[in-house]
């Protein structure tokens, strides 16, 4: 299978459980990756209404971004697209942790950081702490 293809594939997997995680139920799950492709309507912002206006007999909508309610910062659509551009570049070009970790040398420091570390952990164990997905 080619990289591009086995990449896209992780990604909406993980993506489509993310949703399922998130959601209060599994019908409220499935309505959400429902509408995340398009089974739901498609809206795009009315700035591109005069360059893709012939959509609209298709059963495209043309809204504000204010209506529409984005959870995307307000940097612009544009801006938007750079960061996630960037971020693509970060991901396919820079090591990931199995290359990092190949460099990796054993050595009394590291023992004695990760012993540290392993002994405060054994002497928190006696307090009190909530569940994890209490705190969504």
């Amino acid at each position: 299978m080619p990289k591009i293809i086995a990449w896209m594939l992780t990604f909406l997997a993980v993506v489509s459980t993310w949703v399922l995680f998130r959601a209060t139920s599994i019908s409220d799950g499935l309505g959400i990756l429902q509408a995340m492709v398009g089974l739901k309507g498609v809206i795009l912002p009315t700035t591109y209404q005069n360059t893709l206006g012939w959509l609209t007999p298709l059963g495209i909508q043309f809204k504000e971004w204010q209506e529409m309610k984005v959870l995307l910062p307000p940097i612009g659509l544009e801006k938007t697209f750079m960061v996630l551009f960037g971020i693509i570049l970060g991901v396919t070009f820079l090591p990931n942790t199995q290359q990092i970790m190949k460099h990796f040398k054993p050595s009394w420091y590291w023992a004695t950081g990760i012993g540290l570390i392993a002994t405060f952990c054994l002497l928190s164990l006696n307090r009190v702490s909530e569940f994890l997905y209490f705190q969504f």
